[in-house]
């Protein structure tokens, strides 16, 4: 999604649909450079699917591919990308590579797409992007005869922005904890999440002050 800001609002932009850009007769069309962000921490991400989605996106794109090595690491890349002039940055991963990338292209006209990585994918399946990987893979390979970038809104909360939702309160304790242990998300997933709520609940109960409308709570 590339960005583009205004003091009014914040925009993202994500390819959609053009017609082919014009060259000269019996000249092969330029291939677009695409920046793929890979998290490899991810639900659903391997080293093998990686390896696969951008030899199929070869085919179309001028492919480079980043690992993210820690958190934030998206952001950096994705501003870095929008310097270099990708004309398209992929994040490879679940909502959270998303948001990254988002915040890392905001004001530039760099578009963001993505491929389903993670275990929800939800701003994905939003832009109507398939769940599998193997067909989002076949959706953007579609996008490069078919090119139009279109602008998302996004929301801003203590300066930073999101792509869809913004959690607060325990809601928000529970990502956090999660997030900093990216190796036992991908290992164990929703039992993770379950195990990290269970602390933030004790705390939250616990900063609660006692008085008679609220004691035992």
């Amino acid at each position: 999604m590339a960005t583009s800001s205004s003091s009014a609002e914040q925009t993202l932009q994500t390819p959609v649909a053009d017609a082919p850009a014009d060259f000269a007769e019996g000249e092969p069309a330029r291939k677009r450079r695409m920046l793929i962000i890979v998290n490899p921490y991810a639900a659903t991400v391997s080293d093998r699917l990686r390896h696969l989605v951008v030899y199929a996106l070869q085919g179309r794109f001028e492919v480079d591919a980043v690992d993210t090595e820690a958190r934030g690491h998206a952001t950096e890349i994705c501003r870095e990308a929008a310097h270099e002039g990708y004309d398209v940055v992929v994040a490879f991963g679940g909502d959270g590579t998303v948001n990254e990338a988002a915040n890392g292209l905001l004001g530039s006209p760099t578009p963001l797409s993505c491929l389903p990585g993670g275990s929800a994918n939800v701003f994905g399946k939003m832009l109507g992007i398939p769940g599998d990987p193997v067909d989002a893979t076949e959706h953007l390979l579609a996008m490069a005869d078919d090119w139009q970038p279109r602008k998302v809104d996004l929301g801003v909360v203590n300066g930073r922005c999101f792509t869809f939702s913004s959690g607060l309160g325990l809601d928000a304790s529970v990502v956090e904890r999660v997030d900093a242990n990216p190796r036992l998300k991908a290992r164990f997933g929703p039992w993770f999440c379950c195990h990290a709520g269970t602390p933030c609940g004790k705390e939250l109960r616990n900063s609660i002050p006692a008085s008679p409308s609220n004691a035992g709570v």
